[in-house]
Parts: structure tokens; C-alpha cells; sequence
């Protein structure tokens, strides 16, 4: 049996720990202004400070969906895990 531990960016886990502890990560994404950003990869400086700058809306962590989860355990499957446990902190 071949268990994936898998949570999203809202855990705050190093790449080092990432790494370490082979925890599988989801990108959230953040919602703003009818646009959709990746919280990590496209939070960058630039976008950040756009965001905190204008405050003309909430920018909202969204949930990954139900489709979502399924397609990345199927990945995983895929690369030979049977099992899964998922912690979301969001």
C-alpha cells in the first residue's frame, strides 16, 4: 500500500519541508477582482502590491473544487499511490 499525504498552499510548508516530509501540495487560488491568481506561483510582488494598493475588492482564498481533487488523485494514482490523506487548513 502507497499512502500520498496531500494538502494545499494554505499549510505554509517550506519547499525544504515540502521536500523532506514528500507531501504533496494543491495551489490554491486566490480570487480578485473577477481574475483568479494561484496563491504561490502567481502571487508575485507586483500583484501583491497592486492588490493591497487598490483595496476596490477582497481578494478571497477560494476552495479547490470537487473535480479538482478528483483529477489530482488521479494523478497520483497514476504514479502509484493507492491511498490518500488529505489536510486542508482553508
Amino acid at each position: 500500500m502507497s499512502i500520498a499525504i496531500v494538502t494545499d498552499t494554505s499549510a505554509g510548508l517550506t519547499s525544504s519541508d515540502i521536500e523532506k516530509l514528500n507531501v504533496h501540495v494543491i495551489e490554491l487560488l486566490i480570487g480578485f477582482e473577477g481574475s483568479r491568481y494561484p496563491e504561490k506561483s502567481g502571487m508575485t510582488p507586483y500583484l501583491k502590491e497592486s492588490i493591497l494598493s487598490r483595496k476596490t475588492d477582497t481578494p478571497i482564498l477560494e476552495s479547490i473544487s470537487v473535480e479538482d481533487l478528483d483529477k489530482y488523485f488521479n494523478e497520483l494514482s497514476g504514479q502509484g499511490y493507492d491511498s490518500f490523506i488529505y489536510i486542508s487548513l482553508s
